[in-house]
């Protein structure tokens, strides 16, 4: 044999191994990065900053559409668990994958996982119970709505404890705490309970 023709099999081998080798690596599920409790006895969650999309984990995001399907596992081959039908319900991301796709929970604590451009950033809370809007972020202030349970409200901003919200045209504000989507970090440890 030629050292011409032993040469051309070695790099013919190689480009072989080496397209097997990437083959093999994309076809293994991606591993998820986790938010997990820091401490067991005091319930603390950590909050994981090394993520694929470099935010942290556990974060709230909001749905960009009427209709987003949320799988049980993360790739399109996984089937439909839920499809979410409401466009800026808040979700907490739990997971996320390197190739894109977010693992999260909703208010009931349902989780699943939906591809990373369903969402976006966050811009809107779920009242926990019935509240009251007020004009000014204090409970002295004028009572301008009153919100039940479950209502989804638009998030303007969050200051020392109280939601500014919109909801019906209406805009006041709410002590943070009674909506779901104020605090990441509470809403992962609770569930974790």
């Amino acid at each position: 044999m030629s050292a011409t023709l032993r040469i051309s099999l070695i790099v013919a081998a190689l480009a072989v191994a080496e397209n097997n080798a990437a083959y093999a690596n994309k076809s293994q599920p991606a591993q998820p990065i986790e938010s997990k409790r820091a401490d067991h006895e005091s319930g603390k969650v950590a909050v994981r900053y090394d993520t694929p999309s470099s935010f942290p984990v556990p974060r709230f995001v909001s749905l960009k559409s009427n209709e987003v399907n949320c799988r049980i596992g993360p790739s399109l081959q996984h089937p439909t668990r839920f499809v979410f039908k409401h466009a800026g319900a808040p979700l907490l991301v739990i997971a996320e994958s390197v190739d894109n796709w977010r693992r999260v929970r909703d208010i009931d604590g349902d989780t699943c996982w939906l591809f990373g451009k369903t969402v976006r950033a966050q811009t809107h809370l779920i009242s926990l119970e019935a509240a009251d809007i007020y004009a000014k972020p204090s409970s002295d202030s004028e009572v301008r709505a009153h919100i039940q349970p479950r209502a989804l409200v638009r998030l303007v901003r969050i200051t020392d404890g109280w939601a500014l919200v919109e909801a019906d045209g209406v805009r006041g504000w709410g002590p943070a705490q009674r909506f779901w989507g104020f605090d990441a970090v509470a809403a992962a440890g609770a569930a974790l309970d």
